[in-house]
């Protein structure tokens, strides 16, 4: 599987049209209240799969592996259902709670996820923050 963008497509996967198009009216925004929720969703979700030393991650920083998409979905739909003060029932709960689960067992090494493949996009991989450098050896 690939990496790539999450759409207001995938959030309509999880959340209704008119519950998505009541979060954008709930209040004055300076842009568009969806795009936040997703971005916001991405970054939590690269930060997670970058602390795994077995996930290399895309370049473009706005993708997420497709396998966690589901997960992503679940957890924005939290965000914007709590953002317009509604009651979450205990299956949207559950659903952001699986999700973060998702995203510790990928931290963790639990959880396998697929790393970015540099062959489908032509560019080099970000390796992880904590990657280990080795240090150029000097000869004599």
């Amino acid at each position: 599987m690939a990496w790539r963008k999450p759409t207001e497509d995938d959030l309509f996967a999880t959340l209704s049209r008119s519950e998505v198009d009541a979060f954008r009216e709930d209040g004055p925004f300076a842009s568009d209240p969806v795009e936040q929720v997703l971005a916001r969703t991405v970054e939590m979700v690269r930060g997670k799969c970058a602390t795994s030393s077995a996930v290399r991650l895309c370049p473009d920083a706005g993708t997420i592996p497709c396998s966690l998409m589901a997960a992503a979905m679940d957890f924005a739909a939290y965000d914007v259902l709590t953002r317009l003060n509604l009651q979450v029932n205990e299956d949207r709960r559950r659903k952001r709670e699986w999700a973060q689960e998702q995203f510790d067992a990928v931290a963790s090494g639990r959880l396998a996820v697929e790393s970015w493949d540099d062959m489908s996009y032509g560019a080099k991989a970000i390796a992880p923050e904590h990657a280990t450098v080795t240090p150029p050896r000097l000869l004599d």
